[in-house]
């Protein structure tokens, strides 16, 4: 029965500093430096149309999260919107909520200096996020 309770200790020790790990690591302004799209079926114009966008946003949009879970997007310094973040409990997942809606983004990875996520497209589609910290 010890080692049970043990292992349930460990197991949810492990969890919790995995989780707070990434909540102190998101905290901070991150700016957009690349997207990647997965675009193998997509014709040339497509591919073009996308291409631009993407240079349209990187170096242009970023999140900063602060401390009391409130994080504010902006768009060319200017604030786009404001809202409130958390992460999931396994520390996997990031979702934000601005008042008229909510979206998760899937983290892959998370230094001090690199933040890459995963964002579902409305079509379905992966869409790679990476920020670098400011």
């Amino acid at each position: 029965m010890k080692k049970i309770f043990l292992a349930t200790f460990i197991l949810s020790l492990v969890i919790s500093c995995g989780s707070k790990s990434n909540t102190k690591s998101i905290e901070g302004k991150w700016l957009l430096v690349d997207v990647g799209y997965e675009m193998d079926d997509a014709n040339e114009q497509l591919k073009g149309f996308v291409e631009s966008i993407k240079n349209a946003i990187v170096g242009k949009i970023s999140f900063e999260f602060k401390e009391e879970n409130v994080f504010i997007a902006s768009l060319s310094g200017k604030k786009k919107t404001e809202g409130t973040w958390s992460i999931s409990e396994d520390g996997k997942t990031i979702t934000t909520t601005d008042g008229r809606k909510t979206e998760d983004m899937t983290i892959i990875s998370i230094d001090s200096n690199k933040l890459v996520v995963s964002k579902k497209s409305p079509q379905g589609d992966d869409t790679i996020w990476t920020f670098n910290k400011e």
